[in-house]
């Protein structure tokens, strides 16, 4: 049991989840095409048995905390795939940070490299101050 959960369902008041038997993977490494690699967390219900809807969240900010438990957590205990992102430069991913530049070829790029899809993505915006 995850209290965490528990709480945001009830602030947020949102339907009781699927699951919450989740697989996180960390530290996934996405290349690019352009050969800059970037880091990634995945969470996903545990026993998914189609493809799944794939949730991005690319951000300067980090892919733990705040990003795991408010936002991935539920969305994934819902039956989504969510892929938290260090864009470009940031907590361990390859590049140089240079904010709004490349973000829509690397969230496609990632989109593509994403296992278990059916294609159907939702991809909030996260700013970046500079």
């Amino acid at each position: 049991m995850n209290l965490t959960s528990h709480i945001v369902q009830r602030i947020l008041k949102l339907d009781p989840p699927l699951t919450r038997d989740l697989i996180v993977q960390r530290d996934l490494v996405v290349p690019m095409p352009d050969g800059a690699e970037l880091l990634a967390d995945r969470w996903a219900p545990r026993h998914a048995g189609a493809p799944l809807p794939t949730a991005l969240i690319r951000t300067p900010y980090g892919r733990r905390g705040v990003y795991g438990a408010l936002i991935a957590r539920p969305l994934a205990e819902r039956g989504y795939q969510v892929v938290i992102q260090s864009v470009r430069g940031t907590f361990g991913s390859g590049g140089d940070f240079d904010p709004m530049w490349q973000e829509r070829a690397d969230g496609s790029a990632t989109l593509r490299s994403v296992p278990t899809t059916t294609g159907k993505s939702a991809a909030p915006q996260t700013a970046s101050l500079r």
